[in-house]
């Protein structure tokens, strides 16, 4: 196998394998550079603490890591790793931690040397904050840890930014059947007989219904999933709250992205009583027009995302994510993604009729209510 890059310190570099007797794994590479280690470098400690803080938190982790694998062979540092196989003490180097521990050395040194992230560290570092505030999200939610999986492929940190800037955000919600119970994060449990107002359809007395109705089994957006359960998949939900009811005129905070892409599309996917492209008063019969979505799907760079669509909230999801203030309390109503019969589609929301807790159907556009898009990731 050719020589690997230099990832430790300064030269010489002496190889590692071609030693009599070093104690290396069979599968370890057959050459391997040592650049010296940080050690040769002002200490970890007094370098860290230039950097800027969020090059420091992403540091710190790379270097605990390090430790982590360092201690598997008897050492505190990359020297000593390489010198107790030398000298076979300890396991035998492993092959992967060899070029764990070089990744991780030449993305530490970049850090330490420039105060910044490249563009992959950048990615990372946004993946583990993401992941870390969803296992603090779903806590809060379900009053027990779930485990949240690494953001999908494809995504990019301009996506990221991209979708920060437009009011869009990724969410985890992991593969569980939400019970007709109370959660620490969701006070308002769906259906009439958990309606302050007594109204609406009887959401966990239906699921057989609702998930057998024709419509439903021939939409592919909820192929595979019971229809109070959540599906164990990254989304890109729309974080604007709802809004107030004003005569129909309402409009979501800053809503130029969903606005822009209502006015892109081509005549006639859109009803007639639709008006200055805002959300409310579409009838429900356009949700199912392909072509409405892909404008979405375009909108949000998801192009090149395999397998990613775009979709109204299935009503246990509109439940899930409308527990908060700005949903729940809001006046207003939002299409669900399933239908309830022939040209009814079901809906969620309004504070005058139970607010989350609250589900319904419709047939023709109403000027009360509105919609959310909803980006779905594959597994």
């Amino acid at each position: 196998m050719p020589e690997m890059g230099n990832p430790f310190a300064k030269p010489p570099s002496p190889s590692l394998a071609p030693r009599e007797g070093l104690n290396v794994e069979a599968a370890a590479p057959t050459s391997y550079v040592v650049r010296g280690t940080l050690d040769d470098m002002p200490a970890y400690e007094t370098r860290r603490a230039e950097l800027r803080e969020h090059v420091r938190k992403y540091a710190d982790k790379l270097h605990a890591r390090l430790l982590e694998i360092y201690k598997k062979y008897g050492a505190t540092d990359a020297a000593g790793m390489l010198a107790n196989a030398e000298a076979r003490k300890g396991p035998r180097l492993r092959k992967n931690d060899v070029l764990e521990a070089s990744k991780l050395l030449g993305a530490l040194e970049y850090a330490l040397d420039n105060n910044e992230l490249s563009p992959a560290m950048a990615l990372e570092a946004e993946n583990d904050w993401i992941r870390e505030g969803e296992r603090e999200r779903l806590l809060e939610f379900f009053g027990t840890p779930f485990e949240v999986p690494p953001i999908p492929e494809g995504i990019t940190k301009e996506m990221l930014d991209f979708w920060k800037e437009n009011g869009f955000e990724l969410r985890y919600w992991p593969r569980v059947r939400l019970e007709e119970r109370r959660y620490p994060g969701r006070p308002h449990v769906p259906g009439r007989r958990n309606n302050p107002q007594g109204l609406g359809i009887e959401f966990h007395g239906e699921l057989d219904k609702i998930k057998n109705l024709p419509e439903n089994l021939a939409n592919p957006n909820l192929a595979g999933l019971e229809p109070d359960e959540l599906p164990g998949r990254w989304m890109l939900a729309d974080s604007r709250p709802k809004p107030n009811y004003a005569s129909g005129k309402q409009a979501y905070e800053n809503d130029w992205f969903v606005q822009g892409v209502l006015k892109s599309l081509p005549p006639g996917v859109l009803n007639p009583e639709v008006s200055d492209c805002l959300r409310n008063n579409i009838g429900p019969s356009v949700f199912s027009k392909q072509e409405f979505w892909d404008a979405f799907r375009t909108a949000l760079k998801l192009d090149g995302v395999p397998g990613a669509a775009v979709r109204l909230p299935r009503a246990v999801e509109a439940n899930a994510m409308g527990q908060g203030p700005g949903w729940h309390d809001t006046d207003t109503y939002e299409w669900c993604e399933e239908m309830y019969g022939p040209d009814r589609r079901l809906m969620s929301g309004g504070s005058g009729s139970g607010g989350a807790s609250y589900l319904d159907w419709f047939d023709v556009p109403l000027v009360s209510v509105g919609f959310r898009p909803l980006a779905v990731f594959p597994v």
